[in-house]
Order: C-alpha cells, then sequence, then structure tokens
C-alpha cells in the first residue's frame, strides 16, 4: 500500500533523541509554503508548483492555499521592498 508522507505532521520532522524543531503545525506549514514558492525559487530560479491542484483537492479544513499564497506574495514583496530600500 502507498501512503504519502507529508511535511506537516509531527513526527515528519523528528529527529535522533525524539527533538522536533517545528512542534507546531503553523510553523511546518509555513516551512512547506515557504520551501515551496520562496526558498527555492529564489535559489535555483524555477517555480516548484507546478500547477496539479493536489494541494486544493486535499482537505484542508475549508482553507483555500490560493488565497493564503495571494496574502502570503503581497507580505513578501513589501519585506522585500523594504529590505531594498
Amino acid at each position: 500500500m502507498k501512503m504519502w508522507d507529508s511535511c506537516v505532521r509531527c513526527a515528519y520532522a523528528a529527529v535522533a533523541g525524539g527533538a522536533n524543531p517545528r512542534k507546531i503545525v503553523g510553523d511546518r506549514i509555513k516551512h512547506r509554503l515557504m520551501h515551496k514558492f520562496v526558498y527555492f525559487l529564489d535559489r535555483y530560479g524555477i517555480n516548484m508548483c507546478v500547477g496539479c491542484g493536489r494541494c486544493i483537492d486535499a482537505d484542508a479544513g475549508g482553507i483555500d492555499l490560493r488565497e493564503i499564497l495571494k496574502k502570503f506574495n503581497e507580505e513578501y514583496k513589501k519585506e522585500k521592498s523594504k529590505a531594498a530600500k
């Protein structure tokens, strides 16, 4: 049986000795989104989103990832313009 693992699960970030750098689900989701839509793009110039829609189809408690990303992008642009000044 194939089972998708997810970086938002608590045990995913656990390391040897039981330490977990991201115990709070919000921290794990933030890191996932930053990696997928910011860090990777900045580092390699490639957008990791392929537009498959799987993140929208997944049950996220009624949260529309597209709306979060729009707000996230607005905030990121503000911070980036502040840093450039």
